[in-house]
């Protein structure tokens, strides 16, 4: 359903410069290039990725009514729904009500006076619609009782300047993505820059001084770079940190924000007057379809096989205990338990802070499956140590006791299962580490 809905919107996308009255070839390729762009895929093939590119339809969708030659009433009556639809599905959506103003000042001198004021109403409508909304989420339908998205107070959500130097130095991250999409992958590290003098900062602030120069200087010319740059970062509003979210960048962010940088290929159309010109760009353009397809066909193989994904995710994230977990869980999966093993393992190495006692625990499991019964109980211990009160951890020691004929384990671990479903709390160190200790089940201290 992903891939029919990305298929949709890049045909959204096309009719919208088609209506533009952009060049007709280019249009066609920046709406390819938007479909087979890397980037994309993150929000195609991940299932979490699903409300990303349904706001982007209403987003698009939104767009095509509001360039279509619909009467005022029925198009105002279409795009309200479509503009609701599309904040209940991803409040993303919202830049939607900024996008039309920005279409309507690119077309004004070409409009009539009906045109105007169906342009008026309809931007009215849309401003209306997402002032009430943002009213509503911070009141009625601020659930979480505070004005962000990230729910874990710290230095970031606190402070709205860090906020926006963070993402002016992770411009340099969107520039990557977009023009030389090579190192993708899906979890990133929340970095936090605290001033801009570093060279991401620099890199920023660079690009948004000449977007602005040449924005201006599109703004008295054929306003082609004025839009696409205005779309790019309205598009990216939401994910600026004027509102603290849970990352500080990601691939899927780029979905709609990207039509703004391919808004310049039927601008550059427009500029190549000769034949010959043209044909140089159309020769460029079908090349970077071609390393753009075939990369996203690739990074497609890594999101359909669980085992190449989590291997490339490690690339990047080298001290993840959760993905080292995650790694050999597709690992076992496929019955290679020694590589399960080892990953494991390295899992639990990076767990640094004992925040997974999951790791311990799928590693005991395996441990168990192997026949190495006194490391699988070493391992059933360090997760207990971690959460005492994991009950699958206090079966999993049921069973081993009951396989190594230790009733009275057996018996104490069955009354633990028993307290923790009354609600009560296990102490590990006076209760559960010397009832092992004295039965001689355990191999090696759990401090």
């Amino acid at each position: 359903i992903s891939l029919f809905i990305h298929v949709l919107n890049t045909f959204l996308a096309f009719n919208i410069f088609k209506r533009l009255r952009f060049h007709a070839l280019g249009s066609f390729f920046a709406a390819m290039i938007f479909l087979v762009h890397p980037v994309q895929t993150e929000a195609v093939a991940h299932i979490a990725g699903l409300p990303d590119i349904l706001g982007a339809t209403a987003i698009l969708l939104g767009v095509f009514v509001f360039l279509s030659n619909l009467k005022t009433i029925p198009s105002t009556i279409l795009l309200a729904l479509i503009f609701i639809a599309g904040l209940l599905t991803k409040e993303s959506s919202i830049t939607l009500a900024l996008l039309i103003p920005l279409l309507a000042f690119f077309n004004w001198k070409n409009y009539s006076a009906e045109e105007k004021a169906r342009a008026k109403t309809l931007i009215g409508g849309t401003l209306g619609i997402a002032i009430l909304y943002t009213l509503s989420r911070f009141t009625i339908l601020n659930f979480h009782k505070n004005l962000d998205l990230h729910l874990v107070e710290n230095e970031y959500t606190k402070s709205l300047p860090l906020r926006i130097i963070t993402f002016i130095s992770v411009i340099w991250e969107y520039f990557r993505l977009t023009f030389f999409p090579v190192s993708l992958h899906f979890e990133r590290a929340f970095m936090i820059y605290p001033n801009l003098a570093s060279p991401w900062g620099f890199f920023g602030l660079i690009t948004l001084l000449t977007c602005g120069g040449f924005s201006y200087k599109s703004f008295r010319g054929n306003k082609y770079f004025l839009l696409g740059t205005l779309w790019f970062f309205i598009a990216l509003l939401p994910v600026t940190g004027l509102i603290p979210v849970n990352a500080t960048y990601a691939e899927r962010w780029l979905y709609i924000p990207i039509i703004g940088v391919l808004l310049l290929i039927p601008a550059i159309y427009e500029i190549c007057r000769t034949v010959k010109s043209k044909k140089i760009f159309t020769g460029i353009l079908i090349l970077i379809l071609i390393l753009f397809g075939a990369r996203s066909i690739y990074r497609n193989m890594q999101w359909a096989d669980s085992l190449k994904f989590y291997e490339n995710e490690l690339k990047y994230n080298e001290s993840s205990a959760r993905l080292f977990n995650q790694t050999a869980q597709s690992y076992f999966e496929i019955g290679d338990h020694d590589m399960a093993i080892q990953y494991f393992e390295k899992g639990v190495a990076a767990d640094v802070n004992r925040m997974y006692p999951e790791i311990n625990y799928n590693l005991a499991n395996t441990y168990f499956i192997t026949g190495n019964v006194p490391a699988a109980i070493n391992q059933y211990m360090h997760t207990l140590s971690k959460s005492p009160n994991l009950i699958r951890a206090h079966v999993a020691m049921q069973g081993v006791s009951k396989e190594i004929g230790n009733t009275n384990m057996e018996q104490s671990f069955s009354a633990f299962v028993e307290r923790i479903e009354n609600g009560e709390q296990i102490n590990f160190k006076k209760e559960i580490l010397p009832l092992v200790e004295t039965a001689g089940a355990s191999t090696q201290r759990t401090n």
